[in-house]
């Protein structure tokens, strides 16, 4: 577990709020196969949960959801041959009531899966993964082009 980033949860006041996990549940789970399982399953889909519970919005963002939402569009561009790194993150507030109050409060299991193997390879770059999660992501588009360095990310959803 990286401290860098569960923090104090994972150390003591958030660990004992975990809610036991199903194993029967967990084994039956699809995972993208680009995703590398590095350690025991056990191990893992304790670190998800707790990834899922660490990232899970809190009340007042809920509250917020009732009146309006917004449209997100995040993109982060890179390019290693120039040493260049280009982020945007538009957000456009939609005031349409109760519709946002129906959306995901937590991360989906694949994001979780890949945002705690981020963390245990390059914690800056499973902090970047997610910054780009929304509540309901209508487009996720990345590319990476190791010949020419270059790698890039399109994220359009509601969040």
């Amino acid at each position: 577990m990286n401290p860098s980033i569960f923090g104090h949860e994972a150390q003591g006041r958030g660990a004992g709020r975990l809610m036991p996990i199903s194993k029967q549940r967990d084994l039956h789970r699809v995972v993208d196969d680009s995703l590398v399982l590095p350690r025991g399953a056990g191990a893992l889909t304790t670190e998800v949960e707790q990834m899922r519970n660490a990232t899970a919005t809190r009340v007042t963002t809920t509250l917020r959801r009732v009146l309006f939402f917004w449209l997100r569009i995040y993109v982060h561009s890179t390019q290693d041959q120039r040493g260049k790194d280009e982020r945007i993150n538009i957000a456009i507030p939609i005031p349409i009531p109760v519709v946002g109050a129906l959306f995901k409060r937590r991360l989906d299991f694949t994001h979780a899966v890949k945002a705690v193997t981020l963390a245990h390879d390059n914690p800056q770059e499973a902090g970047r993964y997610l910054e780009s999660c929304m509540a309901v992501e209508l487009i996720r588009v990345e590319t990476d082009n190791a010949a020419r360095g270059k790698s890039e990310l399109v994220v359009i959803g509601l969040d």
